[in-house]
This record gives structure tokens, sequence and C-alpha cells, in this order.
């Protein structure tokens, strides 16, 4: 599958390791992009395309 036609995930998750594990687990087959909390996920949606799908931890500080 080429880059520019993978599907596009955003993972949003404020533990390092587990955000990391994800992203490792999910790069082989999608383009994913990452942020540390809901308010640089809501950052990253207003300067990227929409994504396909997003994995979102849903206790965060924050915007959760």
């Amino acid at each position: 599958m080429e880059a520019s036609t993978k599907p596009v995930v955003l993972v949003v998750e404020d533990d390092d390791d587990i955000r990391n594990l994800i992203v490792r687990a999910l790069a082989p087959t999608y383009t994913v992009h990452s942020a540390v909390d809901g308010t640089a996920a809501l950052a990253l949606l207003t300067t990227l395309p929409p994504p396909d799908a997003i994995v979102c931890d849903v206790m965060m500080p924050g915007i959760d």
C-alpha cells in the first residue's frame, strides 16, 4: 500500500509509552498522527485533513 493511499489515524493519548506503542502498531498499515492531549488534537484537526479514524483516551487532563 502506498503512503498516499493509506488511511489516516489520529492517536490521542497522554501517556507517552501507550501512545508510542499504539503509533508503532498502526504505522505499518496507516498514516498516523499523534497528540498528547485533547487540546493538541484539536489543533491538529484544524491544520490537517480530517483523519479516517481517531483512537482517543477517554480520561485525560484538560480536554478529554
